[in-house]
């Protein structure tokens, strides 16, 4: 007789493509199908559909409203398609109203992952809110999943219980390296700052305010100043894209920097470069871009918050946050030893691939839901003797 699967629906709030629904498409695409069926519940025109479909989700509902952590239009909808999904496991990514809606349905388990280390608000860190905010975790969650010892961290500042906080890092495949005419065509992509044939650093996020892609354009400045010779890429979207390139002429960056906008499948662009930044200013955990990117070869330079220092070890550059000085002296130091950007390199793709893979990352969460299924069994038998 076949195994019954265990069926698991995933809660993501996020229009746009970023590190959540990254990681969502990264952890069903790892996971084992054979024994677990896998759910999206998503805002309606959500740009993270077709990824999670085509890593092997076998629903995808989209709910009109659902796309903030608290939705409280949306809710009716998302109870609606939890009474129809029957999950045993609702799994939420910034979604706190699926969370409660998974608690009326009844959904046998409750668990969220904290992908950012931003902390609440300091009214809540305090009494009495830490003290009804852990009342209230203690009821409606089984486990919390923490990106990092950092995220881990705002999650106990905001009253959930330490015992049910689990570290799983992200974690990306092993990419092949891309095809010719896969490089081709990003090269046309960047024929405005040579094409990948210059000393090329990228950096790949969204276009918000929280990713201090400033920081990265005034650091490109600086490096211009002292040579011609190297190129810089920001691939992503996000609220700040017109803003952020009216920037390049403004900082003299014209034919050595350039926007690509989203990119569905960044690894063609990013094999073009050789270093990869993350400048944020608060909340990366373990960065799914910077774990890509490493994976591939890129030698990371990170600003100094959150996860970032841990996540790089010894195979990149930390610098202060919001410093585009510290930020272009790490790029240049690069740029001018060239053996020391081989050896990071080598560094950097076995760290990615022995500590952050997609497969380490979906391994660690299911053996996370068998036990805490196999918990709530053993509780339920109690309770009916």
């Amino acid at each position: 007789m076949e195994e019954k699967k265990i069926k698991v629906v995933h809660m993501l709030t996020d229009m746009n493509v970023g590190g959540a629904g990254r990681h969502l498409q990264y952890l069903i695409g790892a996971s084992d199908r054979d024994r677990f069926d896998f759910s999206v519940i998503l805002p309606e025109g959500s740009a993270a559909a077709p990824a999670l479909e085509a890593a092997g989700a076998t629903r995808i509902i989209s709910v009109p409203g659902f796309d903030s952590s608290f939705s409280p239009r949306a809710f009716g909808r998302v109870f609606s398609a939890l009474g129809e999904l029957r999950p045993d496991i609702a799994h939420t990514h910034s979604a706190m109203t699926g969370r409660h809606a998974a608690v009326l349905r009844r959904v046998p388990l409750r668990i969220m992952t904290k992908h950012s280390s931003d902390f609440p608000p300091r009214a809540v860190r305090t009494f009495p809110l830490r003290q009804l905010c852990s009342l209230g975790y203690s009821v409606s969650l089984d486990a919390a999943i923490a990106t990092d010892d950092s995220a881990a961290a705002a999650l106990r500042a905001g009253g959930v219980p330490r015992k049910k906080i689990h570290i799983i890092y992200n974690g990306a495949p092993e990419r092949k390296a891309p095809g010719a005419a896969e490089k081709e065509a990003a090269a046309r992509l960047l024929s405005s700052v040579g094409g990948g044939r210059l000393f090329t650093v990228g950096m790949f996020c969204r276009l918000e305010p929280e990713k201090s892609v400033e920081t990265f354009l005034r650091a490109a400045a600086i490096c211009l100043r002292f040579t011609g010779d190297i190129a810089f890429v920001v691939a992503g979207d996000g609220s700040r894209r017109k803003e952020l390139e009216s920037l390049i002429p403004r900082y003299g960056l014209g034919g050595n920097a350039v926007f690509t906008g989203f990119l569905p499948d960044p690894a063609p662009v990013m094999s073009l470069c050789r270093v990869i930044v993350s400048a944020s200013t608060s909340v990366e955990t373990s960065s799914l871009s910077v774990i890509e990117g490493m994976g591939m070869g890129l030698v990371p330079v990170v600003s100094d918050t959150g996860g970032s220092r841990r996540l790089v070890g010894d195979c990149g550059a930390v610098t202060a946050p919001d410093d585009p000085s510290a930020l272009a002296e790490a790029i240049l130091r690069l740029l001018r030893d060239p053996d020391l950007v081989s050896l990071l390199s080598r560094k950097a793709a076995e760290r990615a691939h022995t500590r952050f893979s997609a497969e380490k990352t979906a391994s660690m969460t299911e053996k996370l839901y068998l036990e805490l299924l196999g918990a709530e069994k053993m509780a339920s038998k109690r309770g009916n003797c």
